[in-house]
């Protein structure tokens, strides 16, 4: 997906200029998204003696779908667009029985400063603020308990991305983003065992929008 990006990216130079309107107004899209998450691990119990880190490979980069809307405003080429969306992620990062981290979907909201270099083609850089919901687990297997614990992670991110309006009214588009976040188990075990995982998300997207 990483290689798809830069070419469309490469490709976007080659574009040609026919008379498309500059990047403002309503936009309304759909998203495929492919995301990966990483993470580390550090865990204590009620004795404050086993906190250690340990890490986690790259879980396996899952497709998902996305909705999005934003308004953007023009001033003379550059443009400022703020906007909401909502994901379904569906990302599995398991390293054994033991340990799991799910990331189910993201929403939040976002701001995208951009520049259009042509009549039908604009690089932007995005930042936002999102919520993922996740669920995890952990627990060794010397203590007993349920681990498993749904919850709410929240935290800001950055990106690029690239618009290329196709005609006057759609646009595809392509973005990269990244997202660290921490997420929490508990295991109510005879020693309270509990871990939280630092987790590194990041994901791109493919798209359309409808301006309206």
């Amino acid at each position: 997906m990483k290689k798809l990006l830069i070419l469309t990216c490469v490709a976007a130079s080659f574009y040609g200029t026919s008379a498309l309107a500059k990047t403002e107004g309503n936009y309304a899209g759909v998203d495929l998204l492919s995301g990966s998450a990483s993470y580390n691990k550090r865990y204590s119990d009620d004795s404050q003696v086993s906190a250690t880190e340990t890490s986690a490979e790259h879980g396996k980069s899952n497709l998902g779908l996305g909705v999005n809307y934003k308004h953007a405003y023009n001033f003379n080429g550059a443009f400022i667009a703020g906007g909401v969306f909502a994901e379904q992620n569906n990302i599995k990062n398991e390293t054994n029985q033991y340990e799991k981290l799910e990331l189910k979907n993201r929403f939040g909201v976002k701001a995208d400063f951009g520049y259009d270099i042509t009549d039908n083609v604009a690089p932007y850089v995005t930042v936002g603020y999102a919520g993922v919901a996740y669920r995890t687990r952990n627990y060794p297997i010397s203590y007993s308990g349920s681990s498993i614990k749904n919850g709410v992670a929240r935290g800001g991110f950055y990106g690029v991305g690239l618009k290329i309006d196709i005609n006057k009214d759609l646009s595809f588009n392509t973005e990269y983003q990244v997202q660290n976040f921490r997420a929490k188990t508990r295991t109510n075990g005879e020693f309270n065992y509990s871990g939280v995982y630092k987790a590194n998300f990041s994901e791109i997207k493919l798209g359309l929008s409808h301006k309206f």
